[in-house]
């Protein structure tokens, strides 16, 4: 993968996630949790 996919990606969990927390109005450790998933998904994609 070239870098700009790896960036549309990346945008794209954030951006869902975002927007999912956002709905179902989430808040404390479900939030976080997401939170540091999105995390880790980033920085597998940009680790290779």
């Amino acid at each position: 993968m070239n870098m700009i996919t790896k960036i549309v990606i990346a945008g794209s969990v954030w951006l869902i996630w975002t927007l999912i927390a956002e709905k179902a109005n989430l808040s404390g450790w479900k939030y976080w949790t997401g939170f540091s998933l999105a995390s880790l998904v980033t920085i597998a994609l940009f680790s290779d």
